[in-house]
């Protein structure tokens, strides 16, 4: 074995390969369609983003049970602002939620500690600051009659509850390679 790999060594052609020579050798490119390279290039990338999707989806689906636990918790955040009618309940609500923020992190580490793999993270992680900050705010200021911030945030959190939703589904349903 060792002799065949000298000869193949020893036969080996000397000067640059073909590829590797610059222009300045007279010897003619191969004929290119920028065009072609162009489709193939976009075929690749979308190829690419197609696996990086059923990569994350295949992530998601193996942690199924805790992201419907932080979908359970969530749902009781928003129930709880919704019960709450006065500011004092609202402020009540916020200070339970802040306290248990370290709880909710370590759940979303517990799925994702890189956040780079879960397609969900990071709309539970908006969703929790969104609970924590801007809503208890609006649902304040709507007591008192200023109702659109808490419109809006509504509209948002309901966007944002939809969205898990399909990425949960869309993750239960998608199958590994």
């Amino acid at each position: 074995m060792a002799t065949v790999a000298a000869e193949v060594r020893s036969n080996a052609p000397t000067e640059t390969p073909i590829l590797a020579r610059s222009s300045d050798n007279h010897l003619s490119a191969l004929p290119e369609d920028p065009e072609a390279g162009e489709r193939s290039v976009a075929q690749w990338r979308e190829h690419l983003r197609e696996e990086e999707r059923e990569r994350r989806l295949g992530y998601d689906r193996r942690r199924l049970r805790q992201h419907r636990e932080v979908i359970q918790r969530l749902q009781q955040v928003r129930q709880s602002y919704t019960a709450a009618t006065n500011d004092a309940a609202i402020r009540r609500v916020q200070a339970q939620l802040k306290a248990s923020i370290p709880k909710l992190e370590k759940s979303l580490d517990a799925i994702d500690h890189w956040r780079v793999s879960s397609t969900l993270v990071p709309e539970y992680a908006k969703l929790v600051h969104l609970f924590s900050e801007e809503y208890p705010e609006a649902r304040i200021a709507a007591l008192s009659g200023e109702k659109a911030a808490l419109v809006a945030l509504e509209s948002e959190i309901s966007g944002r509850f939809e969205r898990i939703d399909e990425g949960l589904h869309e993750a239960t349903e998608s199958e590994d390679e």
